[in-house]
């Protein structure tokens, strides 16, 4: 979306533009425009809006931290980021952790995570460490992230998957993945945490790193 005046009294508030938002159109399988002309005064404004179906390239979530291997007592944690400027609708996202001991997936049917904004989805909600984090999503209710005792993301090794299935669809498309131990070399102890350092995304194994000071709730 933008506005901007295309005709004043005052010469340098010609094209001035008072907000642009929203995914780029590049990112778009399509669009469609609409625009219109106000009078206000001796001014007029173009409103111009976008419509873009950006499909799975522009609307990504990204796992930036996640805790496998809590300390005792405390929750599993996930941590998603979500860099678009418009908020994401949780209904069709995903996540699959297979290991050698269990595999497990959720199916997430509602929810929303508001634009450019961090979400913790943690194995208890009143334990749990959440920074900065504008979302708090309890997953342990769901039986897919433990607390304690109750292992639910393999300590030795794993992966996690997360996807996004469209309306129209039955298959679900993997948007990212993380994976710790096995012959990734990152092997976690207690209190450790998993964190995308890369800037490539979707992320490869190699842009990983074990952190030993866990952030919850804050981006590196």
């Amino acid at each position: 979306m933008e506005i901007k005046i295309t005709e004043s009294d005052v010469p340098n508030r010609v094209d001035l533009v008072l907000f642009t938002g929203g995914t780029e159109r590049g990112t778009a399988q399509a669009s469609s425009t609409s625009f219109k002309e106000i009078q206000l005064g001796q001014e007029k404004f173009l409103l111009i809006l976008e419509v873009h179906n950006g499909g799975r390239k522009a609307n990504n979530l990204q796992i930036t931290e996640i805790s496998p291997r809590s300390v005792s007592g405390s929750p599993e944690w996930i941590e998603l980021y979500n860099p678009n400027d418009f908020a994401i609708d949780m209904n069709g996202w995903s996540f699959a952790h297979t290991s050698p001991n269990q595999d497990t997936s959720l199916l997430l049917r509602e929810g929303v995570i508001s634009g450019n904004s961090l979400t913790i989805l943690t194995g208890d909600p009143t334990a749990q460490n959440t920074g900065n984090a504008d979302h708090i999503i309890d997953l342990g209710s769901e039986g897919f992230l433990g607390v304690g005792q109750l292992n639910m993301l393999d300590d030795g090794g794993g992966t996690l998957v997360l996807s996004y299935t469209q309306l129209s669809e039955f298959q679900p498309f993997e948007v990212m993945r993380v994976t710790w131990g096995g012959d990734t070399g990152y092997f976690l102890t207690p209190s450790q945490s998993l964190i995308h350092v890369g800037e490539v995304f979707p992320p490869t194994t190699e842009d990983w790193e074990v952190s030993s000071n866990p952030t919850p709730g804050i981006l590196p």
